[in-house]
């Protein structure tokens, strides 16, 4: 039913074209205080909700001298103000029951419900002139458009709101020729100010205001052909989280029970929680969140995007690495209403996208660049990765891009050369390990240190297979990274020693022998040193990247490819001294160039896997165009263990000698028969000889001679 005040009134209004009718107390909650205005009717059927309405279209602004008494006088009071600019109605707008009696007697002012309506209409009219006009209209005509309008009366101020926060919705995206950088400052500047507004703190607007500005922010970025750069994507993650935190309280009020909303890009939850309670912890299908925290009662806000975009968070330089969004944004956040709270640790497992070296990275809110500091890598599997921070902020998974981009069908090829490459050369330092042992040849120099470096390359080896089959990020894994670490560090330290042994036996020869004690002790402390050094930097490091291995985003990496390189360049140099000291030997002075050149070459393919020379192959594939070194270092170090068995066990002079010797020894123990005769072949085909063998039992120790 409808209900008229009371003189007659046209309460006849299309419903959806009503604008509420403000009393002078603020509040339609009853039909006698609505009705206490002469330009309100009451609708007592609206939708269930009764509603107090003006009855006369909301196109004039009306200003009346108390009291009044008919419709004829209302008539005569009412002005055309369609020109009326937002910003005047705000001005002319006062209180109509203020002042003395004389005055209002006697002075025309106008009332709180007169000002709204003339406000109604015009409002509609002035954002639908600024939704018409794109390549023109810009945040800050709906902000002063806005201002201008907001008045006295918490359900006014959420009507307003409701119909700016929903134009800037239509508005976002707009012709304007400008970059998004500038779209996406503008529009922060828009939101920031809203905040400011007393009327937004309650439930519905608050809810509005996380819709609009989320959805109007990310389109921007989102806009085709956008133009945008790291520091305005990180803008508005920064941005949406601080809104997101100035809303929790009203959205919480004293209700203990999480929320959530979702809407087109993203899902706000909120949480009041103590220390105790698991009840704020977050899963869904991007990320799962968990907080330990010692604090009594603290308030917990999360902002979840539903998408990984490179135009959301473009490729952005992270400690000198080209880095990408690994997975969907998770920003969390501490506080007790809007003081943040750093006293916790927060949990997060991320969903990969990919299978590339990921890290934990967080968006620095103070200087909206990617970071990694307070963040660690707890566990990591193929397709999912677990950090641990202790700090708030927007946290995500990062990709690493190398200059060399290898595809899926050449990761194979590596892995089936790995794979084959150190069976076989597990085998060859086996047998070489064994063919030392076997023939007792541990009182020669270089025996020794060829039989440390074949027992440090088979076990390295060994491991790195094993660590194949293990899950990155597990106590196993860590364990296998720290053995590989060590394992390979004692392989470049015992090249080394080949090498210093080599140069003192050549170039040093008259200066005099080193100290082979020294030797044998250095080649063990060396990576016994850099081990554990590199443990006591950064443990955490080990077995937290992709596979087994030391980490990159800590630079832990380089306690590997430092000594590994400074191992390599002293063995390239004392390599170069001992192929020159070699050359200018009387027997190879005599000779053409060419056969220099193939005693030169036959030198260098002896020496470079003993030295570990092929590792500099790693080194020089710096980009697509020098990819194929990978495969050559891929090859040399997976067989480098068969080209030691070959080189420097089997073509080996005091491993041949000592055969000979312990094969004829054999054969004088089985008894005269086969001691005294020797096969022989002769006119009439195989006959036997008596043959003198006494002579091998005292074979003289020839000098050594370069076997190459």
């Amino acid at each position: 039913m409808i209900v008229t005040a009371a003189f007659d009134l046209d309460c006849g209004i299309d419903k959806f074209h009503r604008e509420n009718c403000w009393t002078t107390e603020g509040t339609n909650a009853t039909e006698e205080i609505c009705l206490e205005n002469p330009l309100c009717c009451w609708d007592s059927t609206w939708e269930g909700v009764p509603m107090c309405y003006f009855a006369i279209g909301p196109t004039t602004t009306t200003e009346t001298t108390a009291p009044v008494t008919s419709p004829a006088s209302v008539k005569q009071m009412t002005t055309a103000s369609s020109d009326m600019s937002p910003a005047m109605t705000s001005l002319t707008a006062e209180p109509g029951l203020g002042g003395n009696t004389a005055s209002s007697d006697t002075s025309p002012v106008m009332t709180s419900s007169t000002v709204g309506l003339d406000f109604g209409d015009n409002l509609d009219r002035e954002l639908e002139r600024i939704l018409s006009d794109t390549e023109n209209s810009t945040p800050q005509m709906l902000s002063d458009l806005l201002t201008s309008s907001i008045q006295d009366g918490q359900e006014n101020i959420t009507a307003t709101l409701d119909k700016v926060l929903s134009a800037a919705i239509a508005l976002s995206g707009g012709a304007r020729n400008i970059s998004t950088a500038q779209r996406v400052d503008e529009w922060l500047n828009f939101y920031d100010k809203l905040l400011n507004i007393s009327g937004l703190k309650t439930v519905s607007t608050a809810k509005m205001f996380l819709n609009s500005s989320s959805q109007v922010l990310i389109d921007e970025l989102l806009t085709p052909n956008a133009t945008i750069n790291q520091s305005a994507a990180s803008s508005v993650v920064i941005s949406l989280e601080k809104y997101a935190i100035a809303m929790a309280t009203t959205l919480l009020s004293n209700d203990q029970t999480p929320l959530v909303l979702s809407y087109k890009h993203n899902n706000f939850s909120f949480c009041q929680t103590g220390a105790t309670s698991s009840e704020c912890d977050v899963t869904n299908d991007y990320v799962t969140s968990s907080v330990d925290s010692k604090i009594d009662s603290y308030q917990v806000t999360r902002v979840a995007y539903n998408f990984v975009s490179d135009a959301f968070l473009p490729s952005a330089e992270f400690e000198g690495s080209v880095a990408s969004l690994g997975s969907p944004l998770f920003s969390v956040a501490l506080h007790r209403d809007e003081e943040m709270l750093d006293s916790a640790q927060i949990n997060l497992t991320f969903q990969k996208t990919s299978d590339n070296i990921s890290i934990c990275a967080f968006i620095n809110s103070t200087t909206g660049s990617w970071s990694s500091s307070g963040c660690t890598m707890t566990s990591q599997t193929p397709t999912s990765a677990s950090c641990s921070c202790n700090h708030n902020t927007s946290f995500a998974l990062l990709f690493l891009h190398s200059d060399i981009q290898i595809s899926e069908q050449e990761e194979q090829i590596f892995n089936i050369i790995t794979f084959i490459g150190c069976g076989t050369s597990i085998t060859a330092l086996l047998l070489t390990i064994f063919t030392f042992l076997y023939l007792k040849l541990t009182r020669v120099k270089r025996i020794v240190l060829h039989l440390n470096l074949a027992a440090t390359l088979c076990l390295g080896q060994i491991v790195l297979l094993i660590g194949n089959t293990v899950a990155t990020g597990t106590v196993q894994c860590k364990v296998i990274a720290i053995l590989i670490h060590f394992f390979f560090m004692a392989s470049f330290s015992w090249m080394l020693m080949e090498g210093i042994l080599l140069y003192y036996q050549s170039v040093r020869a008259v200066a005099g022998q080193v100290n082979f004690n020294v030797v044998i002790a250095f080649g063990w402390l060396l990576p016994f040193v850099i081990v554990g050094v590199s443990l006591a930097a950064g443990y955490n490091g080990y077995g937290q990247d992709r596979g087994c291995w030391l980490s990159v985003n800590n630079g832990l990496i380089w306690a590997f490819i430092g000594p590994a390189l400074g191992f390599i360049l002293i063995n390239l140099i004392l390599m170069v001294m001992i192929i020159h000291v070699f050359m200018k030997l009387k027997t190879n002075s005599k000779g053409g160039e060419w056969l220099r050149a193939k005693r030169t070459i036959r030198a260098i393919v002896v020496l470079t896997p003993l030295l570990g020379i092929t590792w500099l192959f790693g080194v020089l594939a710096v980009d697509d165009s020098t990819k194929w070194f990978l495969y050559l270092f891929s090859i040399f170090n997976s067989f480098q263990g068969l080209f030691i068995f070959i080189l420097h066990c089997l073509r080996n002079e005091d491993v041949r000698k000592s055969f000979v010797k312990k094969y004829r020894k054999s054969v004088n123990g089985m008894g005269p028969f086969f001691s005294t005769i020797a096969p022989s072949s002769g006119k009439s085909g195989s006959t036997f000889v008596k043959t003198n063998t006494s002579h091998f039992t005292s074979t003289p120790r020839m000098p050594h001679k370069p076997s190459w």
